[in-house]
């Protein structure tokens, strides 16, 4: 079937990708309650009290909810690279990995 160069198929619709990446990143960041859990395995492994001391965080709740950013930024990458496919493919751009980055950059700070 000749489509005339139109992309078809599921992995075609850029809205439904983004909508459903924007969806995850909302309820993982900002609805979903931080589990116990994540404080503790956080603080088990130091990485609350290096939060701290990078100023990131002042306290192990913010650190947490930090951390439930960036959990949120994991799969939204994810539906972008879903729907660019692989640079190596010839049809895909390697945007979500430039937007992962461009997302982390914003939590810059001095080492």
């Amino acid at each position: 079937m000749d489509t005339h160069g139109e992309k078809r198929g599921i992995f075609a619709k850029k809205e439904l990708w983004i909508g459903i990446g924007t969806g995850l990143f909302i309820l993982i960041a900002f609805i979903l309650p931080t589990p116990q859990s994540l404080v503790e395995v956080m603080e088990k492994y130091g990485y609350i009290q290096k939060m701290i001391d990078w100023e990131i965080a002042h306290n192990a709740k913010e650190a947490a909810a930090k951390t439930m950013i960036i959990l949120g930024i994991v799969p939204h990458g994810g539906c972008l690279f879903c729907r660019r496919g692989p640079p190596d493919r010839g049809d895909g751009h390697p945007d979500a990995a430039y937007g992962l980055l461009f997302r982390a950059s914003a939590f810059q700070h001095d080492w």
